[in-house]
């Protein structure tokens, strides 16, 4: 899951890990780069997809409560990983 990939980064000694930094950053920016090369990511630009660009709209590869920085597993990622 994206927390488990986090948090061995976190243990690691980094601030984040990349799974919070592209909600951070903005998981649109890598999409729209994505797109422009021809590349996909099926589960980021799924998300994408349905509007969910991190932080900024409160879900992405965590979900975040209003004005949060907090993350919080998303349910739904972990279903597209299942899928």
């Amino acid at each position: 899951t994206p927390q488990q990939i986090d948090r061995v980064f976190s243990d690691f000694g980094w601030p984040m890990g990349p799974f919070q930094m592209g909600d951070l950053a903005g998981l649109d920016i890598g999409w729209r780069n994505r797109k422009a090369r021809g590349e996909t990511a099926m589960i980021a630009d799924t998300l994408c997809e349905q509007g969910h660009f991190g932080q900024k709209t409160g879900r992405g590869f965590y979900l975040y409560e209003n004005g949060s920085r907090t993350p919080a597993p998303n349910p739904e990622v972990e279903a597209l990983i299942r899928d």
